[in-house]
């Protein structure tokens, strides 16, 4: 019997998720993998100085007309 299907059966899991379960705490720790990265959903103020530097050196950029 495959090793994961032994453990999958003592611990009332599928193969699949057992596989899973394994490879995240083997890459990350932890039984659940890291959410995934996503855009900032607000401007920081260092975000928004750079972009204010940014136009007034090129305000070709600017859709303000």
């Amino acid at each position: 019997m495959a090793p994961n299907l032994a453990k999958s059966e003592a611990a009332g899991r599928s193969k699949r998720a057992v596989t899973r379960i394994r490879s995240n705490l083997h890459m990350f720790g932890s039984i659940k993998a890291p959410i995934k990265a996503k855009w900032p959903r607000i401007i920081t103020p260092l975000m928004l100085e750079a972009l204010s530097d940014r136009l007034l050196e090129k305000p070709a950029l600017s859709f303000v007309s």
